[in-house]
């Protein structure tokens, strides 16, 4: 049972703001509502029409006051021209604006080429907050009698651990080589089930081949070569599918809570089983 909201004390009275991705019940949606019961009025968007009109809706219950709402994709300097237009239009201007969309780019994910995915999306959780991460590998034969690890956004005795596992577990050659692993955007990702993601960056780049641009890996590795389930399957399964992915590779150990309609689970229970399944 989600906790009643404290009442509001008009602590944003006459300010205007605009929340972007706010469809669904996440950060967005919370935000906008707390706006909205201290007395603000707020314009709420988001790509999802249909799923816009429903939170509209959902906030009109919960605080008595309808948000103002506008279509907008991020990602297109059009459509977020237009969004200010709009909330001008509707608000006489704006003091307030919170972007929360998760991931941007010029083209929509599922629309991206081989060409621009030489890598591999992951979804960590930022205390309860589901936020997508990106990791990116590079193997090269070695400079110098040594291997070189260059890593960042990543731990590197985790990185070294996983490479250690491909190796022995997968039998995938990477040891000998050079190995660069980099997160996008300069974010780092401490948390362990970001480690499917790293491992199948390496494949990925091991054997020439990208990972289909619609999939998404979570899991944390052990040193058997084990993938072990993590906390917060729920809103990490919500988060990549309210961003367009459509497979989901997490550990095949014990149960996972049932995806949203259009993204498929697919369990696996060892890293050597991860080469046959995704490429």
């Amino acid at each position: 049972m989600m906790p009643t909201p404290p009442p509001g004390r008009e602590l944003l009275a006459g300010k205007r703001v605009v929340v972007t991705a706010a469809a669904g019940t996440g950060i967005g949606s919370a935000v906008a509502e707390r706006c909205l019961l201290e007395g603000a009025q707020v314009l709420i968007s988001d790509i999802h029409e249909r799923r816009l009109g429903e939170t509209a809706d959902r906030l009109t219950e919960a605080t008595g006051v309808r948000p103002h709402t506008a279509i907008c994709n991020v990602t297109v300097e059009d459509d977020v021209q237009a969004l200010v237009s709009a909330a001008v239009e509707a608000m006489g201007g704006i003091d307030v604006m919170m972007n929360n969309a998760g991931l941007g780019g010029q083209v929509k994910l599922v629309d991206m080429t081989d060409e621009q995915w030489s890598s591999v999306l992951t979804v960590t959780l930022d205390g309860k907050r589901p936020m997508i991460g990106e990791v990116q590998a590079l193997i090269g034969a070695p400079a110098s009698g040594s291997p070189r690890r260059a890593v960042s956004g990543i731990d590197s005795a985790r990185a070294a651990m996983i490479t250690a596992v491909l190796e022995k577990r997968a039998r995938l050659p990477v040891g000998a080589n050079d190995i660069y692993l980099s997160t996008v955007g300069g974010m780092r990702l401490t948390d362990s089930s970001s480690d499917l993601a790293v491992a199948l960056a390496i494949a990925s780049a091991a054997v020439d081949l990208p990972m289909p641009a619609t999939a998404v890996a979570i899991g944390e590795v052990g040193l058997a070569g084990d993938l072990r389930r993590v906390t917060g399957m729920d809103r990490r399964l919500a988060e990549a599918a309210r961003l367009g992915m459509e497979r989901m590779l997490i550990s095949g150990h014990g149960s996972h809570p049932k995806p949203p309609k259009g993204l498929t689970v697919v369990p696996v229970k060892r890293v050597n089983e991860v080469q046959r399944v995704v490429f």
